[in-house]
This record gives structure tokens, sequence and C-alpha cells, in this order.
């Protein structure tokens, strides 16, 4: 173990004897110079103790289903959604507390954990030959405040007081308490040509075009937007694969 500042008063004030339960320590070698002198602490010994740890805990769910809308026409659903009730880091007894909030940025770089995400995507097939698919993303906003980055878990004024959220110079007060949600659509189709030989695919990426919601707090302040949960711009491509 690291030696404390409590262990070497024990040391260095009792002429090396350490009497701390469970804590054994071995002096080094003597100063040839001065034999007479207290060696430096040599090794410190202790049993393991967990007293770091990490708790996480939620729900997850997800459903399917198939429909035949006609002879030709099928119908293909499915939903996945997460909810997250606790996210925490256990350090020495101290307890950082993350879900619902931007922490833990020593894990995630300030991006955050939100506590509730879902996606539904829906297929439509048209006689096994053209498909059409729309996939819908949805993140919770989230407390801008991190309890590992100098914040307080849930509370922007002792948060904002103590530096970790980006505040006006006039007022102290903090710019922003509360993280953005987003949404997000996706759709991606595909036909199969000379006889199912070839299929042409083509995804559309942020339908709806939706541009990143403004947050100073996310990733450290450098982007003035969360990069993990923004929308993406809009773009497609077009491309084709051969049936083997």
């Amino acid at each position: 173990m690291n030696p404390t500042d409590e262990l070497y008063a024990a040391y260095y004030g009792n002429n090396g004897q350490v009497n701390m339960p469970g804590i054994t320590v071995t002096q080094g070698a003597p100063d040839p110079e001065n034999l007479g002198a207290l060696p430096l602490i040599g090794e410190v010994g202790s049993s393991f103790q967990n007293a770091n740890s990490m708790l996480g805990k939620g729900i997850d769910v997800s459903g399917s289903a198939y429909f035949g809308l006609t002879d030709t026409i099928t119908w293909r659903t499915n939903a996945t959604a997460s909810y997250l009730i606790r996210l925490q880091q256990d350090i020495d007894g101290t307890i950082n507390r993350f879900d619902g909030s931007l922490g833990g940025c020593n894990w995630t770089s300030c991006s955050g954990a939100p506590r509730f995400r879902a996606s539904w995507q829906n297929t439509l097939d048209f006689a096994d030959t053209t498909s059409v698919t729309l996939t819908a993303y949805y993140t919770s906003g989230y407390s801008s405040t991190a309890s590992d980055a100098g914040g307080t878990y849930k509370d922007c004024e002792a948060s904002a007081a103590a530096g970790q959220l980006v505040t006006y110079p006039d007022s102290g007060r903090a710019v922003q308490c509360h993280g953005p949600s987003t949404f997000n659509l996706d759709g991606h189709a595909e036909t199969k040509i000379a006889d199912g030989k070839f299929t042409l695919y083509a995804d559309v990426m942020n339908i709806l075009d939706g541009k990143p919601k403004y947050d100073p707090n996310a990733a450290y302040g450098i982007y003035n937007f969360n990069a993990a949960w923004r929308a993406r711009s809009s773009w497609a491509a077009t491309s084709a694969s051969a049936r083997r």
C-alpha cells in the first residue's frame, strides 16, 4: 500500500514503531553516514481491502413483431429501450453518482449517462424484393453536473460555484443546468435486381436534418455540444452488392 500522512506521523513520531491495525512497516537500510538515525520506511504491508467499487443498475427491454399486411407486403417492427436506475463509483468511501448526469467524466470524457435511451425500427418489405426501413433513436436529457469533475450530483448552484459548469462572468450563475435530449431518424432502402443476383441499397442518415443542441458543459466545453448524443449531419449513400 502507499504510505499515508497518518502512517508517516506514526512511524517518525514513535521511533519507527507503527501500531496501526492490519499494517506492518519494515525499515529500510540504515544511513551509512549516520547509523544511529532512524532509517527511512522500507516497505509497508497491509491486507487487501476492496475500498473502491462500481455499481450499475438498470432495466433493458426489447420487443419485435411481424405482420403480413397483404400477400406480398409485410411489416417488421423492433423496439429496444433501456432505463438507467443507478450508476455510481465508490472511491475510499466517497460516492460519486452519475446516473442522469454529465458524469462520469473519467469514463466518458464528460458525455454523460442519460437515464433513458430507446430505438424503434420499422421495415416494409414488398414481395421479398424491395424493402424500406426507418429507425428512430431517442436519448433523454441529463443534469449538467458531474460529481467526478468537481461538481455536486444534480446540484447546479454548487457545481457552478465549484467551477465545474460554465457560468456567466457577471453573476457566476450557470449558463445551463440541464443537457438537452436528442432525437434522430435514419432511413434505409434496398432492392434486388437481375433475379436477385445484385442488391442496390441507399442510406439516408438524420432524415430530419436535426442540428446539435447547445450544450456548453459537455465534453469539457470543447465543442459546445455533446458529440456522443448529437444528431448527425444529413447525408445519403448508395451502393450495390452481388449475391454469392
